[in-house]
C-alpha cells in the first residue's frame, strides 16, 4: 500500500485537479482529462490480480469542427473497415512522436456524436497499454509514476493533434491562428528568398574573383556590374521563368506525398504485437523520411 500512497501523492502534485477526470463533472466539458485508476480498496486487502487502467479522453465542442470534420468523424468506422487512413492514425501518429514512457493501446473516435444534436460536445478516448506492468499494487504504482512523467508530453501531444487538424481542415482555426500562420509563412519566404540571393552573390563574387585571376579585368568588372544591378543574376545562374516548368518540388502534390509519409511509415513498421513495435528491431524505428537521392550532375549535402 505504501507504492500506491506514494505514486498518488506524485500524481496529485504534478496532474492537476482540473486534468482529472470525473464522469460527473466532465463529461461534455472541454478539456484534456486524464482517467487513472484501480479496482484496489483501502478498506479491503487488494484482489490478485489488480486491475488498473490509464485512460486519456480528450473533449471538444462541437462548435469547434468544421463540416467536413463532422463528416470524417461520422465514417470513421467506414475508414477503419476499409483499412483506409483515418483520423485514428492522426491520434496514433502524435502520441507515438511524444510518448516517452507509455504506449497507446486504442483509440476510440466519437462515431456517432455528430448525429446526436442534443450532444454539445465530442469525446476521443485513448487508452494506454497496461500489459507491461505487475498486476499487483507495485505495478499500479509504476503506471502512475510513467503517467506523471509522461504528462507533459500527452499535452503537447494534444496540442499538436489539434493543430494537425486545424490544417487539414477537420476543425475550425481561429482568426488569429490563420493571421500568425500567414505572417509565419511570409517570414519563412523573406528567409528563404534572403539564403538563395545570398548563394547568388556568393557564385557571383567567386566568378569576377576568378575573372580577374585569369587576366579579364573589364569584363570582370562589366560581370559584377550587371549581377549587382540584375539582382545577383547571372547568364550562369538565369532568373527562374515562373512559366516554365516546375523547378521547385512544393506543389500540391508533393506536399500532400510529404505530410502523409510519416502515417504511411508508422503503419507500415510502427504496428505489431513485439516489444519494440517491429519484429526484429531492437528499438523503436524512426519514422522520419529518409534521404532522397541528388538530382544528376549533384552532390547530395550532409
Amino acid at each position: 500500500m505504501k507504492a500506491i500512497e506514494f505514486a498518488e501523492k506524485v500524481y496529485e502534485r504534478h496532474v492537476p485537479v482540473s486534468n482529472r477526470w470525473v464522469e460527473s463533472i466532465h463529461y461534455d466539458s472541454p478539456c484534456a482529462y486524464m482517467d487513472l485508476g484501480s479496482t484496489i480498496d483501502t478498506f479491503r486487502p487488494h484482489p490478485n490480480p489488480l486491475d488498473f487502467w490509464a485512460i486519456l479522453r480528450i473533449i471538444m465542442p462541437k462548435t469547434a469542427a468544421t463540416e467536413k470534420g463532422g463528416e470524417a468523424f461520422s465514417d470513421a468506422l467506414l475508414t477503419l473497415l476499409s483499412g483506409g487512413s483515418g483520423l485514428d492514425d492522426d491520434v496514433e501518429e502524435v502520441l507515438a512522436n511524444h510518448l516517452q514512457n507509455l504506449e497507446m493501446l486504442s483509440a476510440i473516435l466519437p462515431l456517432t456524436a455528430f448525429r446526436q444534436e442534443e450532444l454539445k460536445s465530442f469525446k476521443i478516448q485513448i487508452t494506454f497499454d497496461t500489459a507491461g506492468y505487475r498486476d499487483d499494487p507495485a505495478g499500479f504504482s509504476d503506471l502512475t509514476v510513467d503517467v506523471v512523467r509522461d504528462w507533459s508530453n500527452i499535452l503537447a501531444a494534444v496540442k499538436e493533434l489539434e493543430k494537425k487538424w486545424k490544417e487539414a481542415g477537420v476543425l475550425k482555426r481561429a482568426e488569429k491562428d490563420k493571421e500568425e500562420d500567414d505572417r509565419i509563412e511570409k517570414t519563412r519566404g523573406q528567409a528563404a528568398e534572403h539564403r538563395t540571393r545570398q548563394h547568388r552573390m556568393a557564385n557571383a563574387e567567386r566568378e569576377y574573383v576568378a575573372m580577374r585571376g585569369r587576366g579579364e579585368h573589364k569584363e570582370a568588372e562589366e560581370f559584377i556590374a550587371r549581377a549587382r544591378e540584375n539582382d545577383w543574376y547571372t547568364d550562369e545562374n538565369p532568373r527562374p521563368d515562373p512559366d516554365d516548368e516546375i523547378f521547385e518540388q512544393t506543389e500540391p502534390f508533393q506536399r500532400k506525398v510529404k505530410a502523409k509519409h510519416k502515417r504511411m511509415k508508422i503503419r507500415l513498421i510502427g504496428k505489431g504485437k513485439g516489444k519494440h513495435v517491429a519484429s526484429s528491431y531492437k528499438k523503436k524505428p524512426s519514422y522520419k523520411r529518409s534521404k532522397s537521392a541528388p538530382p544528376l550532375g549533384e552532390k547530395l549535402n550532409n
